[in-house]
């Protein structure tokens, strides 16, 4: 019986080795064809994830509305704004003075230049149009203008010459007016910046020009008067009509400025601004936002043009106002086709130039792929 038991133990001890040879060889196999199959599919896995950081961008729009005393909020078959309101009517009267910009060529026996006459002394001096000065060669001259000198001041006068013939010009230097007492020559005296020409030469001339310039900016001078005397603010909506025009100078005369005054029809509009908020969102609500996020609009950044005071008996406005806007996930900027196959960096260069975007991350799976998936379905895009 040992002799057999021996036999059997050989045996085992034989079969032992094959045993762990095979199951070596399968664990291998497994672990392989594990490997490859992870292999294979990080071969052909791809997964692209954009962030962006989206900026909002301020969108300005306008309105035009019929303000109509007693009338009803209504929009027209046309597509005219009305609203109720109210209209308060004066008339302002506003004097300003403007600078001559324009020029006329002269000869000698009119004005030969402009000089300054200079008051040194404690008390206001008046001098008369034609008051004379003499210059250091004899050569004499006259004021254009009647002036005031304030004590201790200037003023600057056009002169011509006394004898055209005789005239020959005057270089830089004093003039003494003739005829003022003695001890006053020099506290009070005629001073040339510029020489005096006798040949033809520019001076400034009011011309049409001037006046178109100063009725322009008389404009924004009578309703800024207007708010100032009635107490009123920047969001009241004030218009101007020029009625009348009048300038101290006419078309050709010389000299440095002019006073204009004119007379204006001014007029105040009162809106309810309940009414003009939901005319404001009925129009936004009916706008194509797609691919935006807007926000409400700021009903106290609204500004006001009145584009007709005499509209058809009513007053046409502009109404201006903005609001913001943020684009969202299916805004055509961020259309995942714009993706697929693209570089990082080319992701980047495109989104980047768009002043929707402030920021903008890219991430590839796995990382040692240089392309985004050609299939938008494997791209995730997050906006923030």
């Amino acid at each position: 019986m040992p002799a057999k038991r021996n036999y059997l133990a050989n045996q085992e001890e034989i079969k032992m080795p094959k045993m762990g040879l095979y199951r070596n060889i399968s664990v291998f196999f497994a672990v392989f064809t594990v490997m490859l199959v992870v292999a294979i599919f990080l071969m052909f896995y791809n997964q692209g994830t954009i962030i962006i950081s989206a900026s909002e961008k301020s969108i300005n729009l306008d309105l035009s509305v019929e303000v109509r005393p007693g009338a009803t909020t209504q929009t027209t078959s046309d597509g005219n704004n009305i609203l109720p309101g109210t209209v308060n009517t004066w008339q302002q009267v506003v004097t300003s003075t403007f600078n001559i910009l324009s020029t006329k060529t002269i000869q000698s026996d009119t004005i030969v230049g402009t000089i300054k006459i200079v008051n040194n002394s404690n008390k206001d001096q008046k001098l008369v149009k034609t008051t004379q000065l003499q210059a250091e060669n004899n050569v004499i001259v006259r004021t254009n203008d009647s002036v005031t000198v304030p004590a201790g001041g200037s003023v600057n006068v056009d002169v011509y010459p006394k004898d055209s013939a005789q005239f020959s010009d005057i270089a830089v230097g004093n003039l003494k007016i003739i005829k003022l007492d003695p001890a006053l020559q020099s506290k009070i005296y005629g001073e040339v910046v510029a020489t005096l020409s006798a040949s033809p030469h520019e001076v400034k001339a009011l011309a049409s020009s001037d006046l178109a310039r100063a009725k322009q900016e008389m404009m924004a001078k009578v309703i800024e008067a207007a708010k100032l005397d009635k107490g009123l603010t920047d969001k009241d909506i004030v218009s101007a009509e020029i009625t009348s025009v009048t300038s101290d100078k006419q078309i050709g005369d010389i000299g440095d400025t002019f006073n204009v005054t004119v007379q204006a029809t001014v007029k105040q509009l009162s809106l309810d601004q309940n009414q003009l908020a939901d005319l404001i969102n009925k129009k936004v609500e009916g706008m194509d936002w797609s691919g935006f996020i807007t926000s409400s609009v700021d009903m106290n950044s609204i500004k006001y043009e009145v584009v007709d005071p005499n509209y058809a008996g009513d007053v046409l406005v502009k109404v201006k106002y903005s609001l913001l806007a943020k684009p969202n996930e299916n805004n055509s900027l961020f259309d995942k086709a714009n993706f697929t196959g693209k570089t990082v960096d080319e992701v980047k260069a495109y989104l980047e130039q768009s002043d929707l975007v402030k920021k903008v991350e890219v991430y590839v799976s796995p990382y040692w792929k240089k392309t985004l998936p050609k299939q938008a379905s494997k791209i995730k895009i997050t906006i923030q």
